[in-house]
């Protein structure tokens, strides 16, 4: 049918080429089909073939042959490589093309162009028109996603997924499910879920044999996907220390022994701790399990020395010789000597030193090494400064050789003398500064320093009327700081904020957190409110000290402390005594917190806000 096809299109051509016209001019008639087609080497008559064209109808041409006139006769000759053929068992997809092979031309098949309309009988799900993909039949759908080929999908996800794949509804190979080698039981055979597209195990033929793990059955067979031993051949004792049922377990140790007699051990309670009870499983046997060290609680035995962790350090021995930890002339004078009481006299004289009257006789320091070069410290044993280096010592008494440049520090102005200087106040010299002001009657009523920055301050007016605290804020004085180098802490927003009379005002932390206080306890916040238990705080009021906590240029240490049990600056809330009716203005004066202030542990916040007196 093909060749018939040809034979037709080469005549229509030849019509077209005007191959009539050389019968014309030889002047001989057109012969007929009959007469027209001869064998290989026939001679037309009338003087043969003049053309290919009139070879053409011969039909001797065989695929990748043409029908060629030589010497007035037709014979074949090899078509052009390229030249389409029929190479037979076509796909509908495919194409012949002429190709050479050795030193031949042969008819190959080739993929044919792509988008080519072609037929697949057994598609699933059926489509019935598709297109040619690189010679071989792929959708014809066209598409933009994978939506678009969702009526080419059957559904089963085991069959895979028909996706968009370069504009065509094609069958993703990836998405075919194969579940050969998903792991089953024995008596399971591996299969795929359609709506799942998961391998499962269903079960597999009843009867089939299996192993069911346990040496002391046989005939082991599948029964609904499960496999079952029928014949008992073993009997697991519990007590003769032989492996019975050859699971490698003895005696108690093997699971099937776990409720036998011999394995079950003594009741709990029976009044005696034995067999394998302890305090975790038997208490009323054994006892209550001992404290664990490093569980937050100092309980049970733990002391300092055998659980520091939850009891703390262990405070030193009095006497051993050393004077440490928190032993003083007044705890421990074995160690750190008699005490010594200062004369007040505004001199370090007698046996006043710097251990036992810091106010007169300045802080101690335990070695002069970093202080030599830097400026001048009021206060400091060490007094060292570059311009004494050519005294070779130069952490000598800087006024005993360096007086004339440090006129100001080595001679303090007097008082009085007739001028309010250096750091003269109303409180330190009121014949030059004048008589203070009456202070507001406002003094500070709870301290609060607890853990990271839950820091607060309870401000309480004592007076009959209100006070602006808009006129008031706090000096903090850090690590000893004196007059001049405190850092001001605002208590009050800019605007009139009046503190009634027997009111109280709360000052917290910018970053305090705790979820016990109420919404409002804390009246105001500011990040400025950062003190540690050595740091003074001193309340002021219109230019006028009203109350301080600690002591003005003196650093304590860690802490200012006093008293039995020891009240403390550090790590704990305090209180003012209902006794106390009025503030401690002077800053200068020995700060001792047990004398006017209760202690509560660290993190104590339930009575912020609330100070009453009966």
């Amino acid at each position: 049918m093909r060749q018939l096809t040809f034979v037709l299109m080469v005549t229509m051509v030849l019509s077209a080429c005007g191959w009539e016209s050389e019968y014309e001019e030889r002047g001989t008639p057109e012969p007929s089909a009959p007469e027209a087609v001869n064998w290989e080497g026939t001679i037309w008559p009338e003087g043969g073939c003049v053309s290919d064209m009139e070879c053409a109808l011969t039909g001797n041409a065989g695929p990748c042959e043409i029908d060629v006139c030589e010497a007035g006769a037709c014979t074949t000759a090899p078509a052009p490589v390229g030249a389409a053929c029929d190479p037979g068992g076509l796909d509908e997809c495919e194409v012949g093309v002429c190709a050479v092979q050795g030193e031949g031309v042969v008819c190959k098949k080739t993929p044919g162009p792509d988008g080519l309309p072609c037929m697949v009988a057994d598609w699933q799900p059926p489509i019935s028109v598709r297109t040619c993909i690189d010679g071989v039949c792929g959708a014809a759908t066209e598409c933009l996603t994978d939506a678009d080929c969702a009526d080419q999908d059957d559904g089963d996800l085991c069959n895979g997924i028909v996706a968009c794949i370069e504009r065509y509804c094609i069958l993703n190979p990836a998405s075919v499910v194969d579940c050969t080698d998903h792991p089953v039981g024995d008596c399971e055979v591996p299969i795929c879920n359609a709506d799942t597209g998961a391998c499962v195990g269903t079960p597999a033929e009843d009867g089939l044999e299996c192993d069911d793990g346990d040496s002391c059955t046989g005939d082991d067979m599948c029964d609904a996907g499960e496999c079952l031993g029928e014949t008992v051949l073993c009997e697991t004792i519990c007590d003769d220390e032989v492996d019975n049922d050859n699971d490698g377990a003895t005696d108690c140790d093997d699971d099937e022994c776990t409720d036998d007699p011999a394995c079950v051990g003594p009741a709990c309670p029976d009044g005696e701790c034995n067999g394998d009870e302890t305090c975790e499983t038997c208490p009323e046997d054994c006892g209550e399990c001992a404290p664990e060290c490093l569980d937050g609680e100092c309980n049970g035995d733990e002391t300092c020395e055998t659980c520091p962790e939850d009891c703390g350090e262990c405070a030193p021995e009095c006497p051993d010789g050393e004077c440490n930890g928190d032993e003083t002339c007044e705890t421990c004078p074995e160690d750190c000597g008699e005490c010594v009481v200062c004369n007040e006299n505004g001199e370090c004289d007698g046996d006043e030193d710097c251990t036992t009257c810091p106010l007169e006789c300045g802080m101690c320091l335990t070695s002069c090494d970093g202080y030599c070069g830097q400026d001048y410290t009021p206060g400091s044993d060490c007094q060292c400064n570059a311009a004494c280096f050519v005294y070779e010592n130069c952490c000598d008494d800087i006024c005993d050789f360096c007086e004339a440049d440090f006129m100001d520090e080595c001679n303090p102005p007097e008082c009085p003398d007739g001028e309010c200087n250096g750091d003269e106040t109303c409180v330190t010299c009121p014949a030059d500064c004048g008589e203070c002001g009456d202070p507001a009657e406002v003094y500070f009523s709870e301290y609060v320093k607890g853990d990271s920055n839950n820091k607060a301050v309870e401000i309480y007016n004592a007076g009959d009327t209100a006070v602006d605290l808009n006129g008031c804020h706090i000096n903090r004085y850090s690590n000893g700081d004196g007059v001049g180098d405190a850092a001001i802490v605002e208590i009050a927003p800019d605007e009139e904020t009046l503190l009634a009379a027997a009111g109280t005002w709360v000052v917290c932390h910018g970053s305090f957190q705790e979820p016990q206080l109420s919404d409002g306890t804390c009246q105001f916040t500011t990040m400025s409110l950062n003190h540690n238990g050595d740091d003074a705080l001193e309340l002021v009021c219109d230019g006028v000290p009203a109350d301080v906590i600690g002591q003005i240029g003196f650093d304590p240490g860690a802490e200012w402390t006093g008293g039995d049990p020891a009240v403390s600056t550090k790590d704990m809330t305090l209180r003012r005594m209902c006794s106390v009716t009025v503030g401690d203005p002077d800053g200068t004066d020995i700060f001792d917190p047990s004398v006017e202030w209760a202690s509560f542990p660290k993190n104590t916040f339930d009575d912020l806000g609330t100070y009453v007196c009966d």
